[in-house]
């Protein structure tokens, strides 16, 4: 049995079934062992300083403006009641224990974690009286406090957007995640219920890029894509904008031209669409600023022993169109979308 399984049985917290939790409570009896209901707020009282968890893989640089655009406001509503953050990089190669080490080593005395999930971490750091939240990670939402995307209706919406143009062979596109199966499983959620509310014949398919990295991969991909582009114009929702930013400029490169032949739209906004090599795609961006802003603010409440019950908010989507879908309709957008 896990640390994390044990410490949620006695925590009160996740879906647990009956007989592992008998045997945890059980264990605990003989042990002696008495929870404290303060610790979730301890360690906070003694520290002004918020630790701030970031992910430094190589494969997560592109990650980085939707982090940034995350600090901004969530700096601000800390500092605003005198509480200041400390970047710890981290990566999916260290274990919770030195990452643990590492947040001790900091004197924070809370601390968010920005799309870095670690339960066994978050559940070390809540029995040492280190209150954690979670944001923009759905993994851990329904087990500690968190403020995320909604991954689903994110993907859900982009689809809807491009059949409400009319577009009726379409094509979904994500890549191998491993660290984030979770995120993965729910884009082609939020695709297979556009597709399936909409009630009506579709040319569909599915693509996978193993690895979001290798340009052979890419360009495989881009050129199955491609072939289907010749027999008429096909609609792809793209796992996020920094896959479809590579498909973009591949697809381009083939002769294949966007949004003529191949519409493209994303849920998310990784990309820095200020920079001038970026592509104009059309996302529904997540509101990064606002998820900030509510991260901070539930972070208050729990050192100011505010909340005793997990908390877990899903931020919503806003269209951004940058021109990368094709509109078929004539302009009757919503005569036969999944709205």
């Amino acid at each position: 049995m896990s640390v994390a399984t044990a410490s949620l049985v006695l925590n009160g917290k996740g879906s647990i079934s009956t007989q592992v939790r008998q045997r945890v409570l059980a264990s605990a009896s003989d042990l002696g062992y008495l929870k404290n209901i303060h610790a979730a707020t301890t360690a906070s009282r003694k520290s002004r300083h918020v630790a701030v968890l970031v992910d430094e893989s190589y494969e997560k640089a592109f990650e980085w403006h939707l982090v940034r655009s995350i600090l901004i406001p969530l700096e601000a509503t800390i500092t605003a009641q005198m509480y200041y953050p400390i970047l710890i990089p981290v990566t999916r190669l260290q274990t919770a224990q030195q990452i643990m080490e590492k947040v001790v080593m900091s004197g924070a005395g809370a601390l968010f974690s920005i799309h870095f999930g670690d339960r066994d971490l978050f559940t070390l750091l809540e029995d040492r009286g280190i209150p954690v939240v979670i944001l923009n990670h759905n993994r851990a939402a329904q087990q500690f406090y968190s403020v995320t995307d909604d991954f689903i209706y994110g993907t859900f919406k982009a689809t809807c957007h491009m059949l409400a143009r009319g577009h009726r062979r379409i094509l979904f596109v994500d890549y191998d995640r491993p660290d984030l199966q979770g995120v993965v499983f729910d884009r082609k959620a939020g695709f297979e219920k556009a597709v399936a509310e909409l009630d009506e014949p579709l040319e569909q398919w599915s693509m996978t890029v193993p690895d979001i990295e290798s340009n052979d991969d890419i360009e495989r991909v881009a050129r199955s894509i491609a072939e289907i582009c010749g027999h008429g114009p096909l609609g792809a929702t793209v796992h996020d904008d920094y896959l479809a930013a590579k498909l973009y400029a591949v697809l381009q490169k083939l002769g294949v031209s966007i949004p003529e032949e191949c519409s493209i739209v994303s849920p998310g906004d990784t990309m820095d669409y200020s920079l001038p090599f970026v592509p104009p795609i059309t996302t529904y961006r997540t509101d990064f600023e606002l998820m900030g802003t509510l991260a901070g603010q539930m972070l208050l409440r729990r050192v100011a022993g505010e909340s005793r019950t997990v908390e877990s908010l899903k931020v919503q989507h806003v269209l951004k169109e940058r021109g990368s879908v094709r509109d078929l309709t004539g302009g009757n957008h919503h005569a036969r979308g999944c709205y």
